[in-house]
């Protein structure tokens, strides 16, 4: 049992709760991601928070589009199961195989998100096809 939930009590997470914001073009701000906790009264704050890839959070400023829903994200993910290890994992849409990368990071790591978001609809969209490198990383027989 990660997460123990009692009658009238608060949820935080287990230090092995992990889960992780698929970043696609987007970014986010830790200090309202810390403000949306507190504002709330959610704690621990601050959010135990990595970023895989980049995080260009100069960009919110100048273009918020760029930064609503990676920001949202992160804010759910960090109430949602607090305390517990929340990473914003950027990457490329140029690479033309940025999910089967992703995946495969996933699958080398040593202790990966066991909860991942992606709140994307990217299919066939100008991030291309997320079965690109299917067939570069396992060939058909």
């Amino acid at each position: 049992n990660i997460v123990k939930v009692e009658e009238n009590s608060s949820v935080i997470a287990d230090a092995r709760s992990t889960q992780c914001a698929l970043s696609l073009g987007q970014y986010f701000v830790q200090d309202e991601v810390t403000q949306y906790l507190e504002q709330f009264d959610l704690t621990p704050t601050p959010p135990n928070m990595t970023v895989v890839g980049y995080n260009y959070e100069y960009e919110c400023a100048v273009s918020p589009g760029n930064c609503f829903e990676g920001s949202l994200d992160m804010q759910q993910l960090a109430s949602i199961a607090r305390g517990g290890e929340t990473t914003f994992w950027s990457v490329d849409t140029n690479s033309g195989s940025w999910f089967m990368d992703f995946v495969l990071a996933l699958s080398d790591s040593s202790n990966p998100p066991l909860v991942n978001s992606m709140s994307y609809d990217i299919v066939g969209g100008k991030e291309g096809d997320i079965t690109a490198g299917l067939r570069t990383h396992h060939p058909p027989p």
